[in-house]
């Protein structure tokens, strides 16, 4: 998430095997790489990496091929959710080595970041990280973490009921935490008599499979609501590639090109284009490129959050998901320009960004079959348009982060025990 576009150099080559491949990943510097497909050999961990970066992936020909061999699916039965319902922790949520790791999830390896076997990549402990970022009024802010990696200022207090919300990026925050959403919710729920702690388990560059773990990863804080941010601009894209390559199957059309006439443009704006790229465009471009992985998308994301939900029952809490939609869909006059600019240079027509509806609303049709609670933040947003979204990386600003929070208050509150 920095003010400019660069190349991060690569590691000094090694005696391992690289794979020729390239591709991009955008992403919002030490709080994600935002879409988290390919990696160099290493990230160098540093405050500020870049908002778009052109990465070797060192392995992952090699990786995919070892799957496609059986190590961990020659035994898998087909998928029958109807019939079996999601499978367990362990065939969700299967263990990675660490070129796995850092093949999906490299933001792991970023400053204020650590690997962890519950949901693959945590935050640090303990962090208080000076971040510079041009969009904010103060030029910048801080990525404050308590002793359990929570994105909090101060200790857990005991004795109110509490609410876990996981996420990637967007919930994580690009923001100091006082102006988080979950800060401002918990707020709201004090001043209305309905006291609830609401703790900020978000992680960036992440996304189902990472919140399943997570949720394993704070069960000791018992909390009485779950709440996971599915943001509608990439987390189905990042949790595609990831079922392709456990399920064994092939690696999916490359879209480098594509992407690549985007940011690589000479024209000014490319810190928000590289924004938009990461936000919306490059799932968009999967999906025009590989059709048959919308369908996967939304079986997975379902089997996740269904997995989620039952591992809430198990622990005495309720759970539900909420949708957080990309900025086009929300400002579209604000976002127009860049919009038509990045698909021009792109050459994708307007009609590929659809998917993101095409998904959410099959994500919300299964969720509703099985009666799981489901949040759409869309109508709050559109409501008020025009600074929902810093400018430049398109994340959720300030302003969006208050009228989420509003918008999950008025959803809550009817559903809340009192204390």
């Amino acid at each position: 998430m920095g003010n400019s576009s660069r190349m991060v150099p690569p590691e000094a080559p090694s005696a391992r095997r690289r794979a020729p491949r390239l591709a991009l990943a955008v992403g919002s510097a030490a709080l994600a790489i935002g879409l988290v497909w390919v990696l160099l050999p290493w990230l160098p961990r540093r405050p500020e990496p870049p908002t778009v970066a052109l990465l070797e992936s060192p392995d992952r020909q090699e990786l995919f091929a070892r799957e496609q061999s059986g190590a961990r699916n020659s035994s898998r039965p087909p998928l029958d959710l109807d019939r079996d319902g999601p499978r367990s922790f362990e065939a969700l949520h299967p263990p990675l080595d660490p070129a796995e790791l850092r093949l999906f999830f490299p933001g792991v390896e970023l400053l204020g970041m650590q690997p962890h076997p519950e949901g693959y990549v945590a935050r640090t402990p303990d962090l208080r990280l000076p971040f510079p970022f041009a969009d904010h009024p103060g030029g910048g802010f801080h990525v404050v973490t308590d002793a359990r990696g929570l994105r909090r200022d101060g200790p857990i207090p005991a004795g109110t009921p509490r609410i876990l919300v996981l996420g990637d990026s967007h919930v994580d925050g690009v923001l100091d935490n006082p102006d988080n959403l979950c800060a401002l919710l918990e707020r709201q729920l004090r001043e209305a008599g309905r006291a609830h702690t609401v703790l900020n388990g978000a992680v960036g560059g992440t996304t189902f499979v990472n919140h399943l773990g997570a949720l394993r990863r704070f069960a000791d804080l018992e909390p009485a609501w779950v709440l996971v941010v599915v943001y509608g601009g990439n987390d189905f894209l990042d949790q595609a590639r990831f079922e392709r390559y456990v399920r064994g199957m092939d690696e999916p059309t490359d879209t480098r090109q594509v992407l690549r006439r985007v940011l690589d443009s000479p024209l000014p704006g490319a810190r928000a284009r590289s924004g938009f790229v990461s936000q919306e465009l490059f799932q968009a471009v999967h999906f025009q490129a590989n059709p048959g992985d919308e369908s996967l998308a939304v079986e997975a994301a379902f089997e996740l959050l269904w997995a989620t939900q039952r591992e809430c029952e198990s622990m005495g809490a309720r759970f539900a998901a909420v949708y957080l939609p990309p900025a086009r869909r929300v400002e579209p006059a604000a976002s127009a320009a860049l919009v038509e600019e990045c698909l021009g240079l792109a050459q994708v027509p307007a009609a590929a960004l659809e998917v993101e509806e095409r998904l959410q609303r099959a994500l919300f049709a299964r969720l509703s079959e099985l009666g799981i609670t489901a949040i759409d933040l869309t109508p709050s947003l559109a409501a008020e348009p025009g600074d929902n979204y810093w400018p430049s990386d398109l994340h959720l600003s300030i302003a969006g982060h208050r009228r989420a929070a509003e918008a999950l208050f008025a959803a809550l509150v009817p559903r809340l025990s009192r204390p």
